[in-house]
């Protein structure tokens, strides 16, 4: 559990500083600028590992449809992440966030039996959604370019959830996360090709941005891989629900975003069913 809590303060980190530095980037020039640094921090961790690049290609050889269908669901998870963040709040990024731990929860249910505590803590979760609703009605459901980024993102990261659990029970979490960072490196590579965004210049000029965002996004995928591998996505999903609080406080304080004081209410219920979630 330690490496999940770890992970969450690392991409509550990196959800901060996406949406300072796409203040005056463009998404995708943003994406393909980190992407190109990524890979090369999971190869450093592949070297320290003792992993080959033969490692990686007999993982691959052997769970090729999964690779490509969660690098696919991971990629739509971080298109919707960052497009919605560029024009959204942290506020209602929190609220997508926490229904991505909700979507998990009601997939696991064909999964494995359902654990009673985890059943309270997702009503719990469930709870803060509604309240969070209940507060935020126009900017979180109003359907708009914005929250159509965040729904690609809660389906893009649910799935990809799934699917890197599965990978995990044979597959070390350093090939996972090389696959994964090589795929949005082309996937965003080929994009950036026909739109042509970033030049050599920008990039120099932004590659301290670039450099640092991959180093955050680096760790707290590999910290959250390791997390994932003891135990499952709902949980991991759940305590994930808990990024929103430091996120939306960051970005009262960095942002001057509005926070609501009805809200602490919502975001409370998050970490209390994440706590229950945690019950042996």
């Amino acid at each position: 559990m330690t490496y999940i809590l770890i992970s969450l303060l690392l991409y509550a980190g990196n959800d901060l500083l996406w949406k300072k530095f796409l203040k005056d980037s463009h998404p995708l020039s943003f994406m393909v600028g980190r992407a190109t640094l990524t890979p090369v921090f999971a190869l450093i961790l592949m070297y320290l590992q003792g992993l080959s690049r033969n490692d990686f290609i007999n993982a691959w050889g052997s769970h090729y449809p999964l690779f490509i269908i969660c690098s696919s669901l991971g990629a739509m998870g971080l298109y919707g992440l960052v497009n919605g963040l560029k024009t959204g709040t942290l506020q209602t990024f929190a609220f997508y966030i926490s229904l991505t731990s909700v979507v998990s929860g009601i997939i696991l249910i064909f999964y494995q039996p359902v654990v009673l505590n985890h059943l309270i803590g997702a009503i719990c979760l469930i709870g803060g959604l509604i309240r969070y609703v209940g507060i935020n009605v126009k900017e979180s459901i109003t359907p708009n370019r914005q929250n159509s980024y965040f729904v690609l993102m809660v389906l893009g990261f649910s799935g990809a959830s799934f699917i890197t659990w599965e990978l995990l029970q044979t597959v070390q979490p350093t090939l996972i996360m090389f696959n994964q960072e090589l795929a949005v490196l082309v996937i965003f590579g080929s994009a950036y090709l026909f739109k042509n965004r970033l030049t050599p210049m920008t990039y120099l000029k932004q590659s301290p941005k670039y450099l640092l965002a991959a180093m955050v996004i680096s760790l707290a995928v590999y910290v959250g891989l390791l997390g994932l591998r003891d135990t499952d996505p709902f949980i991991a999903s759940a305590m994930n629900s808990t990024t929103p609080l430091i996120t939306s406080v960051g970005g009262l304080i960095l942002f001057k975003e509005k926070f609501e004081k009805r809200t602490i209410s919502a975001l409370g219920l998050f970490v209390l069913g994440t706590l229950i979630i945690q019950l042996p």
